[in-house]
């Protein structure tokens, strides 16, 4: 009789790579950079664009 199989995946393994990575790109980032995303995030969700200048793949028809 066979026994299951154990599963191997390497989930773990790319989310810890995808950390480091994210980490080593905010540190590479300029002063002009930082400052625009600390006033993006201090303004909140509700001055986020929406539509086509939040990067939708289809833009808006308007059907009459």
């Amino acid at each position: 009789m066979k026994g299951k199989r154990k599963v191997k995946t390497l989930k773990w393994q790319n989310t810890a790579s995808s950390m480091a990575q994210a980490h080593c790109r905010i540190q590479q980032r300029t002063a002009r950079a930082s400052r625009f995303l600390d006033v993006a995030f201090s303004l909140g969700r509700e001055f986020e664009p929406i539509g086509l200048l939040a990067g939708g793949s289809k833009p808006c028809s308007q059907e009459e």
